[in-house]
């Protein structure tokens, strides 16, 4: 593999690992911040609920405390009681005897008879009559046999034996639209014991009742259901609050984080981009002419070719340093040759030395043996006999003949 494409690979993995890595500490970091703002959120809109439905029970407060102040001839009529979104209307003695009564059906308009709230006579004890405070109005939220009925209770004075109104209104469709559309959610009440409840809803009662924190789901359709807990008129948790609102603040955080992720690899390709066109300019192209120089000096054995770079930083004095050295190689080189040279004719003269030496040692030895040959023979006598014949020249013949 090539230096650049090593570069290029390491670059890439680098980058694609900090992008992963910066990935999932969003994932784990932020995501779940945008969950929890979320949560909140769904916390605030079961708020808001809450509020918009103390609202409806203080408007019908407020039409209580009017229709109060009227007398007999002028209380409201069914035409008037319809108009208002009013489903009940009871208007009883101090002593709970019943003087005038209405009660509707929310979607048809007919007769409802209640069992809480008989035509004949109210009991004094009950609780629109307020028996911790006599006198005192009262709002709130009652479960009956034909739904929940927000009712507001108050009399002309504070007097325990003045004239007791009361004023409900079924919490239908309408009215939970209306909410809804205030708090611009989709927003559903159950009683707790209900059993027409969903059974995902229904799991979570006693959770969402032993906690004052916001409990929430994510239901089968992907959106956040939000859970409250509505008291009634007496004060007691009676109801169940479900709040749907989609999830745009969790898409959010998942979108910033696609964006994040994205913006990274984008950033990370640009600066691998930029460093592999820098680094092949200021790296790897004078890298790669310096080893074609060198393969080339390797192919051709010349060493008199040079690789002349005008740059200052370590690829100029490392192109430098090559040229000397190949320099330092090429008068090796000759040395070397000369060296060769020198040593073959040297060795030539040995060769014949050797030869000169070998014959004279043969030249020697045979001396010696003559030598020695020499001396053991008896040239000693034949020299006395030469000196004898010498001395005696002039009368040899008389010598030779007399001489013993």
């Amino acid at each position: 593999m090539k230096l650049g494409t090593r570069l290029a690979v390491v670059l890439v993995a680098v980058v694609a690992c900090y992008a992963l890595a910066d990935h999932a500490l969003q994932r784990w970091l932020l995501v779940p911040t945008f969950r929890e703002l979320e949560r909140r959120e769904g916390a605030r809109a079961v708020e808001r609920v809450e509020q918009a439905l103390e609202h409806e029970l203080a408007e019908l407060a407020r039409l209580c405390a009017a229709v109060a102040t009227r007398d007999a001839a002028n209380w409201p009529a069914a035409a008037e009681l319809d108009a208002a979104g009013v489903q009940l209307f009871f208007a009883c003695a101090g002593d709970g005897r019943v003087e005038a009564s209405r009660v509707v059906d929310a979607d048809s308009g007919a007769p409802a008879p209640l069992r809480e709230f008989p035509s004949r006579a109210l009991s004094t004890s009950h609780w629109v009559y307020s028996p911790l405070r006599p006198g005192a109005p009262v709002h709130g939220l009652w479960e009956t046999e034909r739904g929940t009925l927000l009712v507001a209770a108050c009399s002309v004075g504070q007097d325990a034996s003045a004239r007791r109104f009361v004023l409900g209104r079924f919490l239908d469709d309408h009215v939970v639209g209306r909410l809804g559309a205030t708090t611009r959610s989709k927003v559903a009440f159950w009683p707790l014991d209900a059993q027409r409840m969903p059974a995902a809803d229904r799991a979570l009662v006693d959770r969402v009742t032993a906690t004052n924190d916001g409990v929430s789901r994510v239901t089968e359709q992907g959106v956040l259901r939000s859970y409250g807990t509505l008291d009634d008129a007496r004060g007691q948790p009676a109801y169940l609050c479900a709040v749907d609102l989609p999830r745009t603040i969790s898409a959010h955080g998942e979108t910033t984080a696609r964006y994040a992720l994205v913006s990274t690899l984008a950033a990370g390709l640009l600066l691998v981009l930029a460093l592999m066109f820098s680094l092949r300019r200021i790296v790897v192209g004078p890298l790669a002419r310096l080893t074609a120089h060198a393969v080339e000096i390797g192919a051709s054995d010349d060493l008199s070719r040079r690789l002349v770079v005008e740059r200052t930083d370590e690829i100029g004095t490392l192109s430098r340093e090559f040229d000397a050295m190949v320099g330092k190689l090429a008068r090796s080189r000759e040395q070397v040759v000369e060296t060769a040279r020198a040593a073959g004719m040297s060795e030539i003269a040995t060769g014949i030395l050797h030869n000169v030496g070998n014959v004279l040692n043969s030249v020697n030895v045979s001396h010696e043996l003559a030598s020695a040959q020499l001396r053991e023979s008896k040239l000693a006598l034949l020299e006395r006999l030469v000196g004898l014949v010498e001395a005696h020249r002039s009368d040899l013949a008389r010598w030779i003949e007399h001489d013993p």
